[in-house]
């Protein structure tokens, strides 16, 4: 099934420039729920271990924030406390970042990885297969931590040739191919809330259950006939309403 209003081959070149701008983030005094703490670099150091390092982001007004690890601003200064003590460490680098992110969340145990592709604007992809010689995708990542941890920005497999995404307050409508999978598990969350979906039918028409006040995103695992995935098509989602095709 495809919803109306999707757009032909190549349509989701717009959204690739929907990324957010990589802007550092330094320790500051300011919490992350306070709106100095996101709007501006804080200029006093910390005074305290426990305080949280304030980030510094200014996405698109039609953009999102990231899929992976956290999908809001907020959450990723909360992360990145952790991150300062050495948690995560694979979140130094593009590569392990991305390989990461194919075990927790495509579940590949054993990913094969390819060297990262500078694709401007501070966004670079890296090629991901399931096993060397498998089916693959290209995961997009950019530093959104302190110009030092990475987040996944975008995940596609081949290029989706129908593809439409409208929020109006809490309803939300994907349209997209079914690439010939047997079922497709849908994710869409904006922060601690959404909803997951297994469907065996293409697109999605749902009710959140809350209108949207903070960056979220959608990620799509297209699943084969033994339950394996094969291909993955994700993005991210600004606050509030929104649509792009």
């Amino acid at each position: 099934m495809k919803l109306a209003g999707s757009s032909p081959r190549g349509g989701w070149g717009a959204a690739r420039r929907f990324l957010p701008v990589v802007i550092a983030g330094m320790l500051g005094a300011c919490t992350p729920s306070s709106p100095a703490a996101l709007s501006t670099r804080s200029q006093r150091p910390s005074t305290s271990p426990r305080a949280e390092p304030s980030l510094v982001a200014h996405p698109d007004p039609h953009a999102g924030f990231a899929i992976w690890p956290e999908d809001t601003p907020e959450a990723a200064a909360r992360a990145a406390v952790g991150l300062e003590s050495g948690a995560d460490p694979w979140r130094v680098d593009a590569v392990t970042t991305a390989a990461e992110f194919a075990r927790q969340k495509l579940e590949w145990p054993q990913p094969a990885t390819g060297a990262v592709r500078d694709e401007g604007y501070g966004s670079f992809a890296v090629e991901v297969a399931r096993e060397k010689g498998g089916p693959s995708v290209s995961i997009r990542l950019a530093k959104l931590i302190a110009d030092r941890w990475w987040s996944v920005t975008y995940v596609q497999g081949s290029p989706p040739e129908d593809y439409s995404t409208t929020v109006r307050g809490a309803r939300i409508e994907l349209g997209f191919d079914d690439e010939g999978a047997a079922s497709m598990d849908v994710e869409v969350r904006y922060g601690d809330r959404g909803l997951s979906k297994t469907l065996t039918a293409a697109g999605l028409r749902a009710n959140l259950g809350f209108a949207p006040a903070t960056t979220g995103h959608f990620l799509i695992l297209y699943r084969d006939g033994k339950g394996q995935v094969f291909s993955a098509f994700g993005s991210t989602l600004p606050a509030g309403r929104f649509a792009a095709s």
